[in-house]
């Protein structure tokens, strides 16, 4: 549907789908997940794609966080340094972290991903720990910096 639209008229399609209830009387929750899944996939992915209720993952409860002071507080504390160094030398160290991420922490299939050389992205992500003082045998820190890119990219959708 969405690529036959796209197709004919030039215009996006994106789906939010809530989940299925028991009862008639319960479809305002399912209509009520719909909207909030596809607000999540518009600020995750952009416009253009499709995602179930049940699919969202971490994103059910940063919905309800991305765009607040505490939020930007909470990812400027952990990936701040790497956002602004990225404006400044026009790098895209950001894009490689999430692909690092993406590619649970594993540096082979990211520079894969990434179309570059691996000693390239290995040089890429010891900028990144040095920058962020990040040790990424710390399964706390990953967390952090996992989730901090996650409300980063929320908040960058919001100014598309």
């Amino acid at each position: 549907m969405q690529q036959e639209v796209l197709k004919k008229t030039q215009f996006s399609v994106t789906v939010g789908v809530g989940s299925v209830k028991d009862s008639v009387f319960s479809c305002y929750q399912s209509y009520d997940e719909a909207r909030k899944a596809l607000e999540m996939i518009r600020r995750t992915c952009g416009r253009g794609h499709s995602i179930f209720w049940k699919d969202l993952g971490v994103y059910k409860l940063l919905g309800n966080l991305y765009n607040t002071k505490d939020a930007v507080n909470f990812y400027y504390d952990y990936i701040g340094k790497l956002i602004d160094h990225d404006k400044k030398k026009k790098n895209q160290l950001i894009e490689t972290l999430e692909t690092i991420i993406r590619c649970n922490w594993q540096l082979k299939p990211a520079a894969e991903e990434l179309s570059i050389h691996y000693n390239t992205l290995k040089y890429r992500f010891r900028k990144i720990c040095d920058l962020l003082e990040f040790d990424v045998n710390d399964s706390e820190q990953r967390l952090n910096v996992a989730l901090s890119l996650k409300l980063y990219y929320m908040d960058k959708y919001l100014d598309v």
